[in-house]
């Protein structure tokens, strides 16, 4: 809300002002203030977004906000099929589990990293996978 200072001192009785001079230098100075106060405003306005800007940075925020749900959420994913790998007894199911799924190699690259031949991987993927889908429905019966 802006004041007319100006306004508001030529409404006041004459009898409550100080001296001409005085009065002078008063209202050069209200009018120094208010025209301080347009620039502030036009400062603020220049910095703060649009109506539409402002809606698309909520849309952004609210987008992010999505997106750090879903990489928690992930995270949380991720912790789990960890501690189902760490459940696995032999060291080499863990090994190629962790190369496949929690490091995302293709079979070739897990089949050379293991010593193993791809088919054979596979083989072995598919016999971890079945032996954890096993525990995993007892653990919920």
């Amino acid at each position: 809300m802006r004041i007319n200072y100006v306004s508001h001192l030529q409404r006041k009785p004459k009898e409550d002002l100080i001296s001409p001079e005085r009065q002078r230098e008063y209202l050069k100075l209200l009018k120094k203030i208010e025209a301080q106060t347009e620039k502030v405003e036009k400062m603020k306005a220049a910095l703060l977004p649009s109506r539409s800007e402002t809606h698309e940075l909520y849309a952004v925020v609210a987008f992010e906000s999505t997106i750090f749900q879903s990489i928690i959420e992930i995270q949380k994913e991720a912790a789990e099929i960890e501690r189902k790998i760490q459940e696995l007894e032999s060291p080499q199911e863990r090994e190629l589990m962790r190369l496949r799924y929690i490091d995302g190699m293709t079979w070739e690259d897990v089949s050379d990293e293991l010593e193993l031949s791809r088919q054979w991987t596979v083989v072995l993927n598919n016999r971890i996978l079945t032996k954890l889908s096993k525990r995993y429905l007892q653990g919920e019966a």
